[in-house]
């Protein structure tokens, strides 16, 4: 689509933002069509760019001086080819010039003439829904601690390959699960209108893509809004738009361990947990991936083994717990470590067990994480 054919119209913008819009937009579009290009669009003095796949979209808008005597106009263009040209040329500003169905698109060392390509890219409207206001960083963390613990496998679990987001009394939960282990963080929000609440599981892809962008801009105002069918992320510059996963999500209401019911908590570094686990899984493999994790009286001991491998043996040293059970417990060393990889390297998690054969409980602030135990060899 090329508004204003047959007569050359022109902007001017800012190509840092550019390049970010085309990064960060590009992440959505899809793969045949009209849908492997971006909208770039001028409206009353300012710009924009949008990357859509059909269903999830992703819209910079720019916020800064606007130029009224812009001309309104709207460009698709071929997605690849404006990345490669945005990363290569030097500058600080780029002039885009429509003219007969072709853009120019130029900067003061380098020229460059691309067709227009035919054809629609909608912007989905403004979702009208119960929605929450909190900051940028909490929604952030919320999504990429939850993140690794995404079902990647598929099949009939459709609801599980995303984040489940719920608002209630104010405050936002996160959780992710592939039924072998579970992520789950918490938020307080700054606003909702009473009695706001919502539910529903936001996609890997546009998970990934809101994480993206969430780093961009950290201290832009950030809500979220969802409705039966939809989610919509506004960000700043930034507005993400994307159907929820059809499905039932189970709870995770009373899955954690009860306080009364756990018999031993040690508070780790998440830096030395994480080596000792990178160590001992240098001996594991797809056939006997668990290892075995004694918590002593002043030791953390992990041993594994792979007949066609080798074993090893790796201690920690523990804060000592006089009254605390010798607890010995099998896990996927790997999904230990996707756990500890979404804590600060520098700061402490706690370790919560009951025995053997319940699961691993890691706690760290307003995260949670549970690993389920593996069968002993």
């Amino acid at each position: 689509m090329a508004k204003n054919k047959g007569k050359t119209a022109g902007i001017t913008v800012d190509l840092d933002c550019l390049r970010k819009a085309v990064v960060v937009c590009g992440g959505a579009i899809g793969k045949t069509g009209v849908l492997r290009c971006l909208r770039i669009e001028s409206f009353k003095g300012a710009w924009g760019v949008t990357g859509s796949d059909g269903q999830l979209s992703v819209t910079y808008q720019w916020q800064g001086p606007t130029h009224p005597e812009w001309p309104d106009l709207v460009m698709l263009l071929d997605a690849a080819k404006l990345r490669e040209i945005v990363d290569r040329v030097p500058g600080d500003t780029i002039d885009l010039t429509l003219d007969a169905g072709k853009v120019t698109l130029q900067t003061t060392a380098a020229k460059y003439v691309l067709p227009v390509v035919s054809g629609e890219l909608g912007v989905p409207d403004t979702l009208h829904a119960p929605s929450a206001i909190l900051h940028s960083t909490q929604l952030r963390e919320g999504l990429r601690r939850c993140r690794p613990a995404i079902d990647q496998a598929g099949g009939a679990r459709f609801a599980l390959g995303g984040v489940h987001v719920a608002l209630a009394d104010g405050m936002l939960t996160f959780s992710a699960t592939d039924t072998r282990r579970l992520h789950r963080q918490t938020a307080k929000t700054e606003y909702t209108h009473d009695g706001d609440s919502f539910a529903g599981v936001i996609p890997e892809r546009a998970v990934a893509l809101a994480e993206r962008f969430l780093a961009l801009d950290i201290d832009a105002p950030t809500e979220i809004a969802m409705s039966e069918r939809a989610v919509q992320i506004d960000h700043g510059v930034w507005s993400l738009t994307a159907p929820l996963l059809d499905g039932r999500f189970p709870s995770s209401d009373g899955v954690f361990h009860d306080p009364a019911a756990i018999r031993r908590q040690d508070d780790l570094s998440v830096s030395a947990f994480a080596q000792l686990l990178r160590q001992v899984q240098i001996v594991t493999s797809e056939e006997s991936r668990g290892v075995d994790l004694a918590f002593g009286a002043d030791e953390l001991a992990a041993t594994g083994s792979a007949s066609d491998i080798g074993e090893c043996r790796i201690t920690l040293p523990l804060a000592t717990q006089s009254d605390a059970p010798l607890v010995t417990i099998t896990a996927d060393p790997g999904y230990i470590r996707d756990a500890l990889s979404v804590l600060t390297p520098e700061g402490s998690v706690r370790v919560c067990l009951i025995d053997g054969d319940a699961a691993l409980q890691l706690q760290a602030g307003d995260f949670s994480a549970l690993i389920m135990p593996m069968a002993r060899n």
